[in-house]
This record gives C-alpha cells, structure tokens and sequence, in this order.
C-alpha cells in the first residue's frame, strides 16, 4: 500500500490491487473506497476480465488476489 502512495497517477489496476489489500486487511471501507475508483475509471470492470490480465506464477497468489477483490465488492 505504501509503495502506491509514492505513484503519481493510479491507474484502475493500481486500485483494484489496493482493494484487495485493504480487503484482506479488514479495512473495509478503505476496500470499498478503492473499489468505488476502480468503477469511477472503469464502470464495466469485472474480477473476470481482470483477472484474465493477471500472471501469477502461483494459482493461490491469483485467488489470494481475486479473494480480496471479491471482499472489496467489485463485481464478479
């Protein structure tokens, strides 16, 4: 979370990466907040179409991520 602090101009991903962290970390509305952005700059993201953009080396770091981003409420 620290390290997007330092980023100039968030993208959607970078906000769909801070969901799922503040979503893990129980921070719901922080997780929601972030969620809200990721809508606001792409109103018909979806965890699918998201995660069809991933590469993960390892399938439970993918659905660590998708996990959180399902806890943050982004739509499936």
């Amino acid at each position: 979370i620290k390290v997007f602090q330092r980023v100039p101009v968030l993208q959607t991903r970078h906000y769909a990466y801070l969901a799922s962290c503040h979503a893990h970390l129980g921070q719901d509305n922080l997780a929601k907040d972030q969620a809200e952005k990721v809508l606001e700059l792409e109103p018909d993201f979806t965890i699918a179409k998201y995660a069809a953009t991933l590469r993960y080396k390892r399938t439970s770091d993918l659905d660590h991520c998708l996990d959180g981003l399902r806890g943050a409420g982004l739509p499936a």
